[in-house]
C-alpha cells in the first residue's frame, strides 16, 4: 500500500504507479489512484530489494 499527500501529487507522484513498480520486482503487480495505491507479489524474498528502490523512483519522480 502507497499513500502520497495532494502536494507530492502536484510535484508528480503517483501512488499508483510507485506501488507498480515496485511490485514488478516482486514478479506482481498493481495499481491505483493517484493518492493511493495497492500492490502485491509472489517473490516476497525480494521485498528489501524492491522497498530499497522506491527512494530512487521517488526522487526521479518529483518535479522541483
Amino acid at each position: 500500500i502507497s499513500m502520497v499527500t495532494p502536494d507530492l501529487v502536484v510535484k508528480g507522484l503517483h501512488a499508483g504507479d510507485i506501488v507498480r513498480e515496485t511490485a514488478k520486482a516482486l514478479g506482481g503487480g498493481g495499481g491505483g489512484r493517484a493518492e493511493s495505491g495497492q500492490a502485491g507479489g509472489k517473490r516476497l524474498d525480494k521485498l528489501p530489494e524492491a522497498l530499497a528502490g522506491v527512494a530512487a523512483l521517488v526522487r526521479r519522480e518529483v518535479k522541483p
